[in-house]
C-alpha cells in the first residue's frame, strides 16, 4: 500500500488516509492504524515462513 496525497473533500474524514494497493492498483480509504496493523501482521507471517 502506497500513501497518496489527500483531496480537499478527504479533509472531512481526518481519520482516513488514501492508499493505492501495490498489487491491484485500486485506491482505498483506510485508517492509518489498520494499514499499520496489516503491515505488522504481514511482516510476522513472512518471518514465520522463513522469508
Amino acid at each position: 500500500m502506497d500513501r497518496q496525497p489527500r483531496s480537499g473533500w478527504m479533509r472531512l474524514l481526518p481519520w482516513l488516509r488514501l492508499y493505492r494497493c501495490s498489487i491491484c492498483s485500486k485506491m482505498h480509504l483506510l485508517s492509518k492504524q489498520k494499514v499499520d496493523n496489516a503491515r505488522l501482521l504481514h511482516a510476522a507471517q513472512v518471518r514465520a515462513r522463513g522469508g
